[in-house]
């Protein structure tokens, strides 16, 4: 007896290391670059923008970011493709260009805090929603601090002014 619980203990711990290292967002390629812009280039004190494009390695479209809570069929319906991953309590970031995915990242949230380096969008804060975005998209960031370090939030800059285009926002799939 003693023997399976020391198994299970066993297991346990590697099961919940293994979801420990998916909770690293700048272990993802699109996410850390945007982590290593903002410690670069962004003070507390100073506004900052940025553009996602600017710190992709890859050409695209369309940026479609997933809330925690969007299904799978959800997302694939939105995006116009099969093949949108989809990972419990995590939001994913999905790039295409012809209709067709070229990137795809999760996106790991905290469930009670933001997780250090944390990288969010003020628009998608719906459970279950999505917000889409293209490559002209410029955002401003706000940087916060949780006990668990500190976090990014982007929100997308109204550019309607004079000679300027407002992208426009997303119909409500509901």
């Amino acid at each position: 007896m003693r023997n399976a619980s020391t198994v299970t203990l066993a297991i346990l711990s590697l099961l919940l290391s293994g979801c420990e290292l998916s909770q690293h967002p700048e272990s993802f390629p699109v996410q850390g670059s945007i982590i290593r812009y903002v410690q670069q280039n962004c003070s507390n004190a100073s506004p900052c923008t940025l553009r996602i494009r600017d710190l992709t390695h890859f050409e695209w479209e369309r940026m479609y970011v997933f809330a925690v809570g969007s299904s799978l069929s959800d997302r694939e319906r939105i995006v116009g493709q099969p093949g949108v991953q989809s990972v419990d309590l995590e939001g994913e970031m999905v790039f295409t260009k012809a209709g067709k995915i070229v990137h795809q990242e999760p996106m790991p949230e905290g469930v009670e805090l933001p997780l250090k380096n944390e990288v969010g969008f003020a628009e998608n804060t719906n459970t279950g929603g999505h917000s889409e975005y293209s490559p002209t998209t410029s955002f401003s960031v706000a940087i916060s601090q949780s006990k668990n370090g500190r976090y990014f939030v982007l929100s997308r800059i109204d550019l309607s002014g004079p000679g300027l285009a407002r992208e426009p926002t997303p119909p409500d799939p509901r």
